[in-house]
C-alpha cells in the first residue's frame, strides 16, 4: 500500500520484449489541485478517455522516479543505459 510505503518498482516493455524500462521511485495519490492539473495534462492528450474522469472506483497515482534502466535486446550485446535521477 503506498499510503504506508511510498516506495515503488515498475518494468514496462513492448509486445516483442526488445525494449524494457526499469524504474523505482516513490509514488503518491494525487488529490485536489494537484490531481486536477496532470488529470487536464492527461485528458488533453488523450480526450477519447475523458469519460472516466469522474469514476469513483480509480485513483490517480504520481511516480517520481529516482532511478531507471532502459535495455535494448536488439543487438548483441544488449545497449544498457542506467540513469540515476
Amino acid at each position: 500500500n503506498i499510503l504506508t510505503n511510498p516506495n515503488v518498482s515498475l518494468v514496462v516493455t513492448n509486445q516483442d520484449i526488445i525494449t524494457t524500462v526499469q524504474l523505482e521511485g516513490t509514488a503518491s495519490l494525487l488529490e485536489g489541485e494537484e490531481l486536477g492539473k496532470y488529470q487536464n495534462i492527461h485528458f488533453a492528450k488523450n480526450p477519447y478517455l475523458s469519460k472516466l474522469k469522474d469514476k469513483s472506483d480509480q485513483c490517480w497515482i504520481l511516480i517520481r522516479p529516482n532511478w531507471l534502466r532502459i535495455t535494448d535486446i536488439k543487438g548483441v550485446p544488449w545497449k544498457v543505459e542506467e540513469i540515476k535521477l
